[in-house]
């Protein structure tokens, strides 16, 4: 079974458009559906990675590459004298050299997974030097490591930041961290929308209210559980019956895995129907890689 990769395609149905490059062997699918997100389709988990790497060079290439120099402390070699502080920070937490010399001890699976994402950035920028930065570093498979050791430090030090303000103490500024975040285009998307219930002459206009409802046709509850139980997709289905929405998303933060996190749910769907069909944009390829 193919490797699923990204929430959106659970809800497109459509073609591929192919584009051949450099044949390695496995062939990877990398769709984009008509908001552009892409979704890829993969035999195994590097092949997946690297349509990832490809697919996020080709979205934000130059901040791909300057997350790596921030991990790396070396925004002011390139950006100016505004970074050095931020600079030093990072250089005094040896990300760029902790994750050089200790690649190595990173598990081969890890290793091939960032790699082949790595490939696939550097796929997308030989086929596309137009968008390559004057000031694109070299990246290396350790910048990747760097950049996770970055992000999680950030966290403490954000939080000491915050303790040092109410002690009245301006710390240097922190860039901010999230986790489990979602987006969702706000000129598609209601968010806290009541859900009525009429009985004969009876009317309650607020009985539900339901997380989201994208383009007026998908309802999307967010969970953060342990695992999605019975209740949560009968609550989900109460929503979608009051509401008349066709379509609902189950999506649970708390899961071990995407896949577990997901639970789509169709309302009133035909037998032998199909749910209304998204035309995926031309920038769909088929990549062979490795």
């Amino acid at each position: 079974m193919k490797t699923f990769v990204g929430v959106a395609q659970i809800l497109v149905l459509g073609f591929v458009l192919s584009q051949t490059t450099a044949s390695h062997g496995k062939e990877v699918t990398l769709y984009r559906d008509e908001f552009g997100i892409p979704h890829v389709f993969a035999p195994s988990l590097e092949s997946a990675a690297y349509a990832v790497g490809y697919a996020q060079a080709e979205d934000r290439l130059e901040e791909l590459l300057k997350n790596y120099s921030r991990a790396n402390g070396t925004m002011a070699e390139v950006f100016g004298p505004a970074f050095y502080r931020q600079d030093v920070i990072q250089r005094m937490w040896r990300h760029s050299e902790i994750s050089h010399d200790k690649y190595k001890q990173v598990s081969p699976k890890m290793r091939a997974v960032i790699e082949a994402y790595q490939e696939g950035i550097k796929h997308f920028m030989k086929e596309h030097p137009e968008q390559v930065p004057a000031w694109a570093q070299e990246i290396h498979p350790w910048d990747a490591v760097a950049l996770g050791r970055y992000i999680i430090w950030g966290w403490p030090m954000g939080e000491a930041g915050a303790d040092l303000e109410k002690a009245g103490i301006r710390a240097d500024e922190i860039a901010y961290r999230g986790s489990n975040e979602i987006l969702l285009g706000p000129g598609r998307t209601a968010m806290k929308v009541p859900i009525a219930i009429q009985y004969e002459e009876l009317t309650v206009s607020r009985a539900y209210e339901a997380d989201f409802i994208v383009r007026g046709d998908i309802v999307v509850e967010v969970k953060a559980t342990s695992s999605l139980g019975p209740l949560d997709a009968r609550q989900l289905q109460t929503y979608l019956r009051f509401s008349g929405c066709p379509l609902g998303l189950l999506l649970n933060f708390g899961s071990l895995t995407l896949v577990e996190g997901i639970k789509r749910i169709v309302n009133n769907f035909p037998e032998g129907g199909t749910t209304r069909k998204h035309h995926l944009s031309k920038r769909n390829r088929r990549l062979w890689i490795r």
